[in-house]
């Protein structure tokens, strides 16, 4: 009897880990909220009008309509989500196809799609849950391999095999996870500021600065009070994040317009909570079966900003180890987590010169 029932004790055990985990990480993000709403008390006392209010935003600022930036268009998926691309460059040439990352929009390519459009049809998408792309309400529909999925159906939609990857934070994550599932439909891949997801985990739970520097992953984990957290002061967050020390790019980076053309995005109601929900899905109760990572076989190209406030630059490197072949790193000495948009002269020459040697 005992070894009959031990499979299934063992599967109980490991099930009773796996709340205890997620009970300590809803603790962690209780923590987080309450030291948020400490630093924004008096914030609140002095202006709770404004600490509340949205600006609302029908029209979209000019710089969303750049003729330079390419055509704007709808894929219909098969799997019924609709998903919103800018599109430029020679529609034979080889696809270029540019996933962003939280919390961003098709508009943080700008640079490379104006540089690389001349050589390559270059395709920049508002991954689902984002921008004018499908929005599902339930936050189990932006589990990994849904992400992924949307991915392969994209460039199955542009009429391609494969294509030329490159993911940015979150979209680079999308991009080590879709490289594992089909690494026939990648023949290059660049990834910026996303370590490989496994090296992440790993290095997280044995290096204490990475889990406080994670500290709004935890937060995220609540119901309705991220929501409100990014929204509130008209979207402030959204200023600090990008341009604000410590986490901020350096000044000039962006534009005022810029900064309104995500405002924009972001202005609707809960436009927020498809984006946090990739976060929520990270810590499920009942997780679908994980990717099986392997070595990729494509060319891979790890661009990273070391002053990078939420990700240890650390993680780059130890990403190599699932390379199946060439890997090359290229730090970005003191540039921040939008190195892309940042430093775009170093980024897009240091992407041109990698894909021209392989």
């Amino acid at each position: 009897m005992a070894e009959t029932n031990a499979p299934g004790l063992n599967v109980n055990v490991k099930r009773v880990f796996r709340y205890a985990f997620i009970a300590c990480v809803y603790v962690i993000g209780v923590f987080w909220s309450v030291v948020w709403i400490c630093s924004n008390f008096l914030t609140i006392l002095r202006n709770p009008t404004g600490f509340f209010t949205v600006k609302k935003r029908a029209k979209p600022p000019a710089v969303l309509q750049d003729p330079a930036l390419g055509e704007h268009g709808y894929l219909h998926l098969k799997n019924g989500i609709r998903i919103h691309y800018v599109a430029s460059g020679p529609p034979d040439a080889p696809l270029m196809l540019f996933l962003h990352g939280f919390p961003e929009f098709f508009y943080t390519w700008r640079h490379q799609i104006r540089y690389f459009k001349n050589s390559y049809r270059v395709v920049a998408v508002d991954l689902r849950g984002y921008g004018d792309s499908s929005k599902p309400s339930n936050y189990a529909e932006y589990e990994i391999r849904k992400l992924c999925e949307d991915v392969r159906l994209i460039i199955q939609s542009l009429q391609r095999a494969s294509c030329i990857l490159v993911g940015h934070d979150w979209g680079g994550m999308i991009a080590w996870n879709f490289g594992s599932l089909y690494p026939e439909m990648v023949s290059s891949m660049v990834v910026i500021n996303a370590p490989h997801p496994a090296v992440f985990w790993k290095f997280a739970m044995k290096n204490p600065k990475q889990l406080l520097m994670s500290w709004y992953i935890f937060m995220f984990q609540l119901p309705f009070l991220p929501e409100f957290f990014l929204s509130s002061s008209d979207l402030k967050f959204l200023e600090e994040i990008f341009t604000v020390a410590p986490m901020g790019a350096k000044p000039g980076t962006y534009q005022e317009e810029d900064i309104e053309a995500f405002k924009y995005t972001f202005s609707s109601a809960k436009a927020f909570t498809a984006p946090i929900n990739y976060y929520r899905n990270l810590f499920r109760f009942n997780p679908p079966k994980p990717i099986k990572f392997q070595p990729l076989p494509f060319p891979i190209l790890v661009i990273f900003g070391t002053g990078d406030r939420a990700i240890s630059p650390e993680t780059a490197l130890l990403s190599g180890q699932f390379a199946g072949g060439i890997f090359e790193l290229k730090y970005v000495e003191g540039a921040s987590h939008w190195v892309n948009e940042e430093e775009p002269e170093v980024v897009n020459n240091t992407i041109a010169k990698f894909l021209s040697d392989h």
